[in-house]
């Protein structure tokens, strides 16, 4: 990756860290961006919680490890990010998750058979965000 393409992605980076900052737009797109990655994540047998959608740090958390699994341009780049990220998914806050018995509307059932879309709740919770962060 050349210093142009590297400089212009930090840019990009920095702009996509920040999910609330979005357009309704732009937000979509990201989300469906992120929900595809972590579902790569879990794929590798990386334990991410269900319900990681309704939870703003562990969203956050992802967004920065998917954007900065974005950024890895050499081998030892790589060992560090999945360093990061098995260190962040073992979190006490984030293994926690995993046990708690929050009712968040939904049953990890019905996500597995795709009745309730990852993506759908995402949204929803960081639009209420926003309205959040605009009202103040």
């Amino acid at each position: 990756m050349s210093a142009n393409d590297r400089g212009a992605m930090e840019g990009e980076t920095a702009d996509r860290l920040n999910l609330l900052g979005l357009s309704p737009t732009e937000l979509q797109a990201e989300v469906g961006r992120l929900v595809g990655w972590v579902r790569w994540l879990q794929r590798q047998d990386v334990d991410v919680p269900t319900c990681w959608v309704v939870h703003g740090f562990v969203v956050r958390l992802l967004q920065a490890l998917r954007l900065y699994h974005l950024s890895v341009a050499s081998p030892f780049e790589a060992i560090a990010w999945w360093r990061s990220v098995l260190e962040c998914m073992a979190r006490p806050e984030v293994d926690r998750l995993r046990r708690h018995d929050a009712d968040h509307g939904w049953t990890d059932l019905e996500l597995d058979r795709g009745q309730v879309s990852e993506a759908d709740v995402l949204v929803k919770f960081l639009t209420a965000q926003q309205a959040v962060e605009e009202s103040r």
